[in-house]
């Protein structure tokens, strides 16, 4: 057996006549699998099997600045992922399940004020007013002293109105 490294042309490349998997490729496969079901559960499943698949930024723990294209790539397919996954759970009303998926598009952007506004949502219909307010103070703490900003006049109105209802 072979190295599993061949070099061409002063070029590095996987022995193709190897067997052997990237997880990169796995998840683009699995991503693309997804998006082709059109049958809303369907879909759903596919695509968190995806999800099950993705194993961070591309070469995450180093900076190689020939990755930065393709990193930036993957990281907008999770962030699309995530937010796809998210909007079906919530359109579903299985509003926990959305929230997991809204926490982790808010861990990789905290400043996405529409996405505070989804998980507040979710935290509404759960019955969890505390969790509402907790949510909303952290992203008003956020933008405060991070930006010097206050939260857009919608998402305190929603805030308010959520507050205020039952």
């Amino acid at each position: 057996e072979g190295p599993m490294v061949a070099v061409e042309d002063a070029l590095y490349r996987l022995d193709p006549s190897l067997r052997s998997t990237v997880d990169l490729r796995e998840f683009e496969a699995a991503l693309a699998q997804g998006r082709r079901q059109r049958v809303r559960g369907e879909r759903a499943r596919a695509l968190e099997a995806a999800l099950a698949l993705y194993q961070g930024d591309f070469l995450g723990d180093r900076y190689e600045s020939w990755a930065e294209d393709l990193r930036s790539q993957v990281a907008l397919q999770h962030e699309e992922l995530l937010a796809e996954l998210a909007s079906h759970y919530f359109q579903e009303k299985k509003y926990s399940i959305a929230l997991q998926h809204y926490s982790s598009l808010l861990t990789r952007n905290p400043y996405r004020e529409e996405i505070h506004c989804k998980a507040m949502m979710c935290h509404h219909y759960a019955g969890d007013r505390h969790a509402v307010r907790e949510q909303f103070e952290r992203l008003k703490h956020l933008l405060r002293e991070e930006l010097g900003v206050e939260p857009l006049p919608d998402t305190a109105s929603l805030y308010a109105s959520l507050m205020a209802g039952p």
